[in-house]
């Protein structure tokens, strides 16, 4: 597995692009599975999953042992985007504290959190 930054098509590159957290489609399903404590602690949101990768939202490119549980807690390789620290642990608190109010855990969370909504949209 590993860390991997998205790379452009046919670059040795890496590009590490700032992602927009706020704009983004959060799937509780997946951002529950990470404990809160350590998302809020690491500043990292997992929001999706894509062609078997994890889709994780961090404040930092360094991860350290946050990587190792993340990779471990999913069982799949993640891809890490830059997300600015203050708008993160915005949407960090909303998709958390939206999951705690609606008592979902990982079997029941069947929504999308979507942009700036901070709340639970049925799928």
């Amino acid at each position: 597995m590993g860390l991997r930054f998205l790379q452009e098509p046919g670059s040795r590159e890496t590009v590490v692009q700032v992602l927009d957290v706020e704009r983004i489609k959060v799937d509780p399903r997946v951002a529950i599975r990470f404990p809160a404590p350590r998302a809020r602690r690491w500043q990292v949101l997992p929001f999706a999953v894509s062609d078997d990768r994890v889709l994780v939202a961090a404040a930092d490119s360094y991860l350290g042992q946050a990587q190792q549980v993340l990779e471990r807690c999913y069982r799949q390789e993640v891809v890490v985007s830059l997300a600015e620290p203050e708008p993160l642990r915005r949407v960090i608190e909303r998709v958390y504290s939206a999951a705690d109010t609606l008592g979902l855990d990982e079997d029941r969370a069947a929504g999308v959190v979507g942009p700036a909504s901070g709340e639970l949209d049925a799928v």
